[in-house]
């Protein structure tokens, strides 16, 4: 540095922002960084200053204090000293800029996270009701259909009596094949609702699961032969794996008796 406040040197930027001329003048007078704000023990030369700059001088690297030194308009001189917790606390008020969008960010993020569990919850929560209601409608409009009742009544007869086994080889009359028909394809229909989510199954199972699973044991028979007779596994498909889910058994896969009358020929 030379007299009259010229300044010479190599420029170092800080990460806040300023820089410092770098020192080559031996004597400094020495200030403290007091609750962030710099003064000199022997008093500054107040002006505009133009730049600053950290001084590099030839202490090894951790030392404890940074030469710095600020011109004035005047062309006057004042050299201090800047503590490593200056420089820190420098670097802090940059990278805190930073803080206010950072929280901005997380607190919108947060919110429509939490938006969004609402909406999904409430979603849910409407979609069971819709569920539970219509199977609700389904079962009081089966309950007061006298069509279906009678089906299940003579459905319930045979069922008792004399069973399903080798039931449409046996030649039943048309309006008893059709009583059962009416209820295994009731049942096929509640798996069909209950799989794509139409029907509640939970609601339907707590109703009507012993029902299910005993008409089922009884019709596995009757099932066979249908399957038999159209060479598809896939009949009746979705009331057997709905049973099966409930605590049933497969249909037996063997082949069962021919029952052209099922379908009429």
């Amino acid at each position: 540095m030379s007299g009259g406040g010229g300044m010479i040197g190599s420029e170092r930027p800080l990460s806040c922002g300023l820089a410092f001329p770098y020192s080559s003048k031996s004597s400094v007078v020495k200030s403290r960084a007091r609750r962030g704000l710099l003064y000199s023990d022997k008093g500054f030369r107040y002006g505009s200053a133009s730049r600053f700059r950290v001084s590099a001088d030839s202490r090894p690297a951790g030392t404890e204090d940074r030469e710095c030194c600020a011109t004035s308009s005047r062309g006057s001189v004042a050299e201090f000293t800047a503590s490593p917790e200056l420089i820190e606390a420098l670097r802090g008020n940059q990278n805190s800029q930073w803080l206010a969008p950072l929280a901005v960010l997380i607190s919108a993020t947060v919110s429509a996270i939490i938006a969004w569990l609402i909406f999904r919850h409430t979603s849910r929560h409407n979609r069971t009701l819709q569920r539970q209601k219509a199977t609700l409608d389904l079962i009081a409009a089966r309950e007061s259909d006298p069509g279906f009742s009678l089906a299940k009544t003579k459905f319930n007869e045979q069922r008792d009596n004399r069973g399903f086994d080798g039931f449409l080889a046996g030649k039943p009359p048309s309006d008893l094949r059709e009583h059962v028909r009416t209820i295994i394809n009731d049942y096929e229909l509640i798996a069909v609702g209950i799989e794509f989510d139409i029907l509640d199954e939970d609601f339907y199972r707590d109703w009507f699961r012993t029902a299910l699973l005993t008409d089922y044991v009884s019709l596995r028979p009757y099932i066979r032969d249908v399957r038999t007779f159209t060479k598809s596994d896939k009949i009746f498909e979705r009331f057997e794996r709905l049973a099966v889910k409930w605590g049933g058994q497969p249909v037996d896969p063997g082949r069962g008796t021919a029952c052209p009358k099922y379908y009429g020929r």
